[in-house]
């Protein structure tokens, strides 16, 4: 299977790609931190993924969002699944007293 992995760097979506790896599928990273994105795509290609690419990415950046799909869709030669695993765990208290942090963690998560 040919995967974009969206939040690359989560637990989950570590975990996940790991067990895609090892099956031999071709995965496209993508994610907000970019030195832990280039150890884990190492990190699959040692464990088995017949092709691994990434790239930053900010999916609060709307007008980036069909870029990645461009790109990550003529790495893979086509997308089979996408596993979206972005977001964060805001702090309560910091946005119910800051509206403008409430909106942002709404629209990331």
């Amino acid at each position: 299977m040919n995967i974009l992995v969206v939040g690359a760097t989560s637990a989950i979506a570590e975990a996940t790609a790991r067990v895609w790896a090892a099956r031999g599928d071709a995965l496209y990273l993508a994610g907000r931190r970019e030195t832990l994105l280039a150890a884990s795509a190492d990190d699959l290609k040692v464990r088995g993924a017949r092709a691994v690419a990434f790239e930053r990415f900010d999916a609060l950046d709307r007008a980036s969002h069909a870029g990645l799909l461009q790109r990550a869709d003529a790495f893979l030669g086509g997308i089979d699944a996408v596993l979206i695993a972005h977001g964060s765990l805001p702090d309560q208290a910091a946005c119910e007293a800051d509206p403008e942090l409430a909106v942002r963690e709404i629209e990331l998560n």
